[in-house]
């Protein structure tokens, strides 16, 4: 059995030293990195040119708020124990690219990709 979980052990920190090993070639900043491959496997052909406007996009649209909040965002995706604040965050950020601001338009189609969005947003603020 230990000689299994430690098989198990080594085998995810080989994974995630390949993780960082292509996340430095790639210039990317962790968050950056983690939309990148999230669009990767969805299929996205494009996936590190539009991982790296979302980025900028969030530099100018979130400002100071998005900066703030990042460092927790990345330690709450790595952790992979919360999914849905990571699609929140990637849905809301893919949505300005169509629709620039929080009106009545970026909400319906919130909704029409998650749901009860509302939900996520708050826990998502209550948590900072």
């Amino acid at each position: 059995m230990a000689a299994c979980a430690m098989a198990a052990l080594l085998k995810e920190i080989e994974r995630d030293e390949q993780r960082k090993k292509e996340q430095a070639e790639k210039g990317l900043d962790g968050l950056t990195f983690f939309v990148y491959r999230t669009l990767l496997d969805a299929g996205i052909t494009n996936a590190e040119a539009a991982s790296k406007k979302i980025r900028t996009t969030d530099e100018k649209q979130m400002g100071l708020l998005f900066h703030r909040r990042q460092p927790e965002l990345q330690r709450r995706i790595a952790r992979g124990g919360d999914c849905e604040v990571a699609d929140y965050v990637i849905v809301h950020e893919l949505l300005h690219f169509f629709v620039p601001n929080h009106g009545k338009l970026w909400k319906s189609l919130m909704r029409a990709h998650l749901g009860e969005h509302e939900r996520v947003e708050r826990k998502l603020l209550s948590s900072t």
